[in-house]
């Protein structure tokens, strides 16, 4: 229940910040958010990037884990033909497909393929291009796992005794989740350049 609240200064040596409180009913530590403590120089965020440098390369996978995709085997596999691109933007999907083939996410398709679904290309603000896979067809296929979400008001009631928070960025978000060998056939995908398939 919040009490009252209002800004207010706050002066921590020389430093000295004009910033908004708020103040509750119950027990606990005071807070402090991270743009004050920053401008007030009592938080320091210091990361040594330099000694722990390959953790910061590449995009990171989940380990020792490979995703297995439960397909129904009544429904039939569709191969659907090309979605045809301008011709101004093969460069750009090149560059993407060399890119994914690089951090080891997608890989090459030889030979015969059940499954295959069209590319659809997004051009993005800062010139280059998002590749995404029409997957209605092959979402058909998959017999899906059921697992309850918690709501807001459950993962707050799990947190109010925790004293360390931190984020997670999942820049790549499935991507880093490897799938198993058997399950890739499914996401198969076409393009100008051929065949592909997503590792992870």
């Amino acid at each position: 229940m919040v009490i009252d609240s209002g800004a207010t200064d706050v002066n921590v040596a020389d430093r000295h910040v004009t910033t908004e409180f708020t103040v509750i009913e119950g027990k606990g530590e005071s807070l402090l958010g991270r743009k004050t403590a920053t401008e007030l120089g009592v938080q320091k965020l210091q990361i040594p990037v330099a000694r722990h440098k390959v953790l910061f390369q590449g995009i990171g996978k989940l380990k020792e884990y490979q995703m297995k995709l439960h397909n129904d085997p009544q429904v039939r596999p569709v191969a659907q033909s090309v979605r045809r691109t301008a011709f101004s933007l093969r460069g750009k999907i090149e560059e993407k497909l060399d890119e994914l083939l690089r951090e080891d996410i997608i890989e090459k398709v030889d030979g015969p393929t059940p499954w295959v679904n069209p590319v659809v290309v997004v051009p993005k603000a800062n010139d280059e291009v998002r590749l995404c896979v029409d997957m209605r067809c092959a979402n058909k296929a998959i017999i899906r796992e059921r697992h309850p979400i918690p709501t807001i008001d459950e993962i707050l009631q799990d947190m109010q005794e925790g004293g360390v928070f931190s984020k997670l960025d999942l820049k790549w978000g499935y991507h880093q989740i490897e799938l198993s060998e058997e399950s890739r056939s499914i996401t198969t995908f076409v393009t100008h350049k051929g065949l592909f398939r997503y590792k992870g």
